[in-house]
């Protein structure tokens, strides 16, 4: 049985309330640049970023009703760690 592995990135996607905000966060205080959009319709729903050799995802539902808005505390539970 072979052992060797193609899994070269895991690539966090993380489903956000407020795009301009969390973009506004990852760019200007993280240092990510955008590298990839999709504007379905005028705005940004879903766009990639990187820094170095760090790649994440962030989708805004376009669905008012998508539980993302039903949350009191956005994020809990879930953690992410860079290491520098």
């Amino acid at each position: 049985m072979s052992t060797s592995s193609n899994i070269r990135l895991a690539v966090p996607f993380f489903i956000v309330r407020d795009m301009e905000a969390s973009l506004k966060f990852y760019t200007e205080k993280l240092g990510f640049k955008l590298t990839n959009t999709w504007t379905p319709r005028g705005k940004i729903e879903w766009c990639s970023l990187q820094r170095e050799d760090v790649s994440l995802m962030l989708q805004q539902p376009s669905n008012a009703d998508h539980w993302i808005y039903d949350l009191q505390e956005a994020g809990k539970g879930v953690s992410i760690c860079f290491q520098c």
